[in-house]
């Protein structure tokens, strides 16, 4: 009866230390690409490296404008989003991030306008390598021009990534 007890014992010792060595060793994704629409963050793709709590993510917009709609002038432009992220909760399929972004448009080398903002972002996990993510925050737009005016805004995103 003592050996089976002792054989009960090491197997469950064995086996949960095992267990726990695979939740330690378990590495979080470090790199994300995907896209994403905000009023901040931008309307395009990004890419977002996110080794530990902080991290940053650049975001890629292209844009195409067109005086009216009959007019044959078009012009391209483009605009830049950067986002400094810094994970402040986590739970089982949540990851829950602090996030302050600016985007600067240029359309036809001159600056359109300038976004600042800031809010929480909430990384749901989709499965194993996508994610969804959810912003709410303040945004505050200038824009540049004769008259620099500025408008403050609800922040609102959404965007889906690949993590790898």
């Amino acid at each position: 009866m003592k050996k089976y007890l002792i054989l009960i014992i090491f197997t469950i010792v064995g086996f949960s230390s095992l267990y726990s060595q695979s939740d330690s060793t378990q590495m979080r994704p470090k790199h994300f690409t995907g896209i994403t629409a905000g009023i901040t963050t931008g309307l395009g793709a990004y890419y977002r490296y996110m080794p530990d709590i902080q991290g940053i993510q650049v975001s890629f917009i292209p844009i195409y404008t067109r005086n009216t709609l009959y007019d044959r002038k078009v012009s391209f432009g483009s605009a830049f989003s950067g986002t400094y992220l810094n994970r402040f909760a986590t739970r089982k399929r949540i990851d829950f991030n602090f996030y302050e972004s600016q985007m600067i448009i240029i359309n036809d080398s001159d600056l359109q306008n300038f976004t600042i903002g800031a809010g929480t972002m909430a990384d749901v996990k989709l499965g194993y390598d996508m994610n969804m993510s959810i912003n709410l925050g303040l945004a505050f737009i200038v824009f540049a021009g004769d008259s620099s005016e500025w408008v403050m805004l609800p922040d609102i995103g959404l965007g889906f990534s690949y993590k790898f």
